[in-house]
């Protein structure tokens, strides 16, 4: 995005880069992340929850992590740390290596690549 508009949301509902509306943006992370969630699920024969996240480059980001529309939006070099601490995680069983292994597999074969 370019750096010089500012980020910004309004009621944990709306994002805003300048004048731009990113509901659209938001729209299509929560699409991407409900794919992800049934394509991989189906491929594992269990239930798999995707959460939609966005990293935004280039603007400030005036927040830690903020949910807007469901969509954890927070600046892209943020990102080791909210995967790290992401919210909501604490109180889950850790995952494996095997379970990490079996779900990059399914999503590997599962999710298209893009070009």
């Amino acid at each position: 995005w370019d750096k010089k508009l500012p980020v910004r949301t309004r009621n944990g509902r709306q994002l805003w880069h300048g004048p731009f509306s990113q509901k659209d943006r938001l729209e299509h992370a929560h699409w991407e992340a409900t794919q992800a969630s049934e394509r991989i699920g189906h491929a594992l024969g269990e239930p798999v929850n995707v959460h939609p996240a966005m990293a935004v480059y280039g603007p400030a980001i005036p927040w830690g992590v903020a949910s807007i529309r469901d969509v954890d939006v927070f600046s892209g070099d943020k990102l080791r740390k909210y995967l790290r601490k992401r919210p909501g995680l604490s109180g889950r069983p850790r995952l494996t290596a095997s379970d990490i292994e079996r779900i990059y597999t399914a999503a590997e074969r599962t999710l298209p690549a893009r070009s």
